[in-house]
């Protein structure tokens, strides 16, 4: 039993740390926030264009985004030939759901990192 209740005490402690790390970190964002912080997005293909509703829902709703936080869409300059947009201009729905969350949008020219 004696062993049981140490690596209790421990487990106890290391939760203890962790919950005193997360309070102090919230209270420094608080105190000093970074409004020039933002979350980056960025689409590369036709299958994330499929999916970019999913894809902002998540980015919005990451814990590690704070409050007050941006969200930016990077675009490749490929996909605005038809998957995204005509040319230089959004299809009207993806510009609607980019509005939906407030994001800003960029067409940049990116290419695809190997991973």
């Amino acid at each position: 039993m004696t062993d049981g209740r140490v690596i209790f005490e421990i487990f106890l402690a290391a939760f203890a740390v962790i919950g005193f790390y997360g309070i102090l970190r919230m209270i420094v964002e608080a105190l000093f926030p970074s409004d020039y912080l933002d979350v980056a997005v960025r689409i590369y293909d036709e299958e994330q264009v499929d999916r970019l509703d999913v894809i902002l829902k998540i980015a919005d709703s990451r814990s590690s985004r704070r409050h007050g936080e941006g969200l930016v869409v990077l675009i490749s300059s490929q996909l605005m030939q038809g998957a995204m947009g005509y040319g230089e201009v959004l299809r009207p729905e993806l510009e609607a759901l980019l509005r939906q969350y407030n994001a800003d949008c960029f067409v940049v020219n990116l290419d695809r990192e190997v991973e």
